[in-house]
């Protein structure tokens, strides 16, 4: 006897090329699958970091002592307002003025204070002789800075275009020193600021010293 399985229980047997189409989907999903591992798994390259640049430590300013030079002296630089031909021009420019003269006693170097100052200031002359002659044999000088106090001017030019003022700044006590730090020549700190007569003139861009002095005493 013949028995008839229903219709709704059997399965078809697939076809080769259904199976063929099967297989190839497969295996491109595989393929697939294996590239995005690929590419997930992998560690990204790190972005390379340029080195940061060296900054050099600013040396560090010394004063000088019996041991040595002053070492690592700033050059005044002049300010915006000392270039101007005005009475407060005038009193900014005497206050640089004596900055130069301090850090010539510093260093020996007098080249900032006469790009200020005119070739026939004698007291700036007998400085710089002064100065290169110690500086020169291996010497140095320790002390002598100069502290600005005021300068006034009537502002009124002379027959030859100066103006005239006083100047007034005190200084530290200061020591001439041969190469071996002893002490050639002494002077002591000037206690209340020492007046001195100036003389300027206008240029341009600026004003230039053309000389400076002690007052000269009143006569009874």
């Amino acid at each position: 006897m013949t028995s008839h399985v229903p219709a709704y229980t059997r399965r078809a047997a697939p076809s080769r090329g259904r199976l063929r189409q099967a297989l190839t989907l497969a295996a491109w999903i595989a393929l697939l699958a294996l590239a995005l591992a690929g590419c997930t798994g992998a560690p990204a390259p790190s972005a390379s970091t340029a080195p940061s640049p060296t900054v050099s430590p600013t040396p560090s300013y010394k004063q000088a002592d019996d041991k040595g030079k002053a070492q690592n002296v700033p050059v005044p630089v002049i300010p915006a307002e000392a270039k101007a031909h005005t009475k407060e021009g005038l009193q900014a420019f005497m206050k640089h003025w004596v900055g130069l003269a301090s850090y010539a006693y510093e260093t020996g170097d007098t080249n900032p204070l006469f790009d200020v100052t005119g070739a026939g200031c004698k007291t700036c002359n007998d400085l710089k002789v002064t100065l290169e002659a110690t500086y020169g044999r291996g010497g140095w000088v320790s002390g002598g800075t100069l502290q600005f106090a005021s300068a006034e001017s009537p502002m009124i030019r002379n027959q030859y275009g100066q103006i005239a003022g006083v100047v007034q700044f005190k200084q530290d006590e200061i020591a001439f020193r041969n190469e071996d730090g002893t002490i050639r020549t002494k002077f002591d700190a000037d206690l209340t600021p020492a007046a001195k007569l100036f003389l300027v003139v206008e240029r341009d861009g600026g004003w230039e010293l053309g000389d400076v002095g002690n007052a000269p005493k009143a006569t009874p």
